[in-house]
This record gives C-alpha cells, structure tokens and sequence, in this order.
C-alpha cells in the first residue's frame, strides 16, 4: 500500500514538473522597456523634480517652456540723506522719492536654459531740502529693456537650495527735469532748471538661488554687477563744456522672488528689486533705484 502511493505521489510530482515546464516554454517574453523603472537610490536628489511644478521659469528636464508676466514696481522713501555741491561747496539735506514702472516679460526655456526679455516704463520724482535753504525738485521719465540667459545647475544642489549662473545686458534712459524753487541759477543752463537725458548701456553677470518651500511656493534671488557705459547730455545748456559727458562705471543689481502657484499654468509673484549705477567724476549722472514689484504670468510647458 506504501509503495503504491509512493509510486501515485512521483507521477503527480512528474506531471506538475513537466506542466511547469510547457508553461515557461510558451510564456511570452516581456521587453526590457515595459518593466518599471527601478526606484531612486536613497541619497537621489529629487528637489529639483519639484521646481518643474512650482517655479514657473523653470523647464522640466529635456523638456520646453514658454510664458510671459505682467509687471508693476514701484518706490516710496520718505526721508533720504541727500548731498550737492553748490559753488564747490558740499551741501547736505533731505529727499523725498517716489516713482513706479510698468510692463512685462516673455520668456523661452529648454531643460536648465532660460532666456527672458524684460520691458518697463514709469516716471519718478524727488524733492530735496538742503540745510541752506535751497529746494530742489526732479521728475523723470524712465524707460528700462533687458535681456537676461540664465542656467540652473541642479546637481550642484544642497540643502535644498538650486544654484543658476545668469548674464545679461541691461539698457535704462532717463529723461530728467530739475527746478530750483529758491532763485538758485543753475551754470549750464543760466536758468532755475535744468534737463538732461541719460543713458546706461550695462553688462552684468551674477549667481543666484531657487528655493521651494511647499509644493506650490518657493523663492529666487540673484546679484550682479558689471560695468555700464553712461551718456549724459543736457538739453537746455547754453555753454559746450560739461553739456555732453560720456563714460564708463559700475553697476548693480539684485531681485528677489517670492512666488505661488495659482494653477497649473499661472503664478503669482510679488518681490522688491534694486539696481544702482555708479560713475567715476566723468559728468555722467548717478542712477539708483529700489523698490518692490507684484507679478502675474502664465507659463506653458511642452
């Protein structure tokens, strides 16, 4: 009876073998392809996937991008230390200013590229009290173009925070009116006012940071500097020395972003941002300007 069933338990163990064996021969192979990927290793640095959700100037990798922002900035210090020279003298006092500028963006970015055009346009104004009585007031006209390549570099990220290099040029022209309000003369023009268009040709390089704090906001800050090439030119001068001045300065710039994302396509942006030109005695004025802005844009990836 043992030896009977033994014989019974082999011819089924004989069969299952050989069953198993006709189904592995007519299985159908599987592409390597279909299988899924295998998981990330435990130190991967998987950040930078979620800018592609959340930054809207970042492309995904190997991927395009393409959008544009509406823009305003704007300025308002109540009280500024203010200096000028009147007769050779240093003259000290305080400046009230306000100013504000409009416009927009367009950019195009592919994987860690991005390249933006930026376009504005407003007006300031200063008024000025110096400690010996003179008053001074200026407006101005302000027209600003710029072109900005920037490259993210994601595997240099630490601690969260994603590098980039961007270059870049920067044009920026005032169109200032002066008035002296105290029966102050000024020699260029013979006159209490005097006008002056100014133009700034800067180029500028500098490093920056992406930072996401949850998966819908996140911040960018940048600085740069470079030279600029300064002309300034007085419109109403009645003498040739000193009316037209040309040369060459130092520049610098710094934005800061703080973002959110509104839907898939569309982000809010608010920041402040800064830019100052200074010039080496050659007759070319001062610019400077600080301030906050608001932006809303549209990006679309693809």
């Amino acid at each position: 009876m043992l030896q009977c069933r033994a014989l019974i338990f082999a011819a089924v163990a004989s069969s299952l073998v050989c069953a198993a064996s006709a189904q592995a021969q007519n299985a159908v192979p599987v592409p390597i392809d279909a299988l899924p990927p295998p998981p990330p290793p435990p130190n991967a640095r998987i950040e930078y996937q979620n800018l592609y959700y959340t930054d809207p100037t970042v492309a995904a990798p190997g991927a395009w991008l393409f959008g544009f922002n509406a823009e305003a900035w704007g300025i308002y210090f109540p009280q500024l230390n203010a200096t000028a020279r009147v007769s050779g003298t240093a003259v000290s006092g305080t400046a009230t200013e306000a100013g504000w500028e409009a416009g927009g963006s367009a950019f195009i970015g592919y994987d860690n590229f991005l390249l933006q055009v930026t376009g504005l346009a407003g007006t300031g104004t200063a008024n000025v009290s110096y400690a010996d009585g003179l008053k001074s007031n200026t407006s101005a006209g302000i027209t600003e173009v710029e072109v900005i390549g920037r490259y993210v570099f994601p595997s240099m990220q630490f601690g969260g925070v994603t590098p980039y290099f961007l270059a870049g040029y920067d044009f920026t022209e005032t169109n200032t009116k002066t008035t002296d309000s105290t029966g102050f003369t000024f020699v260029l023009s013979g006159t209490s006012q005097l006008n002056s268009i100014n133009t700034y040709n800067t180029v500028f390089a500098g490093l920056g940071a992406l930072y996401e704090f949850t998966p819908a906001a996140g911040l960018r800050f940048d600085l740069e500097a470079g030279p600029a090439f300064g002309h300034t030119r007085y419109t109403n001068a009645d003498v040739v020395t000193g009316a037209d001045n040309k040369g060459v300065g130092v520049a610098g710039m710094s934005h800061l972003t703080l973002y959110w994302k509104l839907t898939e396509e569309w982000t809010a942006q608010v920041g402040a941002k800064a830019a100052g030109i200074a010039n080496q005695n050659n007759g070319v004025q001062a610019w400077s300007a600080t301030g906050g802005f608001v932006s809303l844009g549209y990006q679309h990836r693809f």
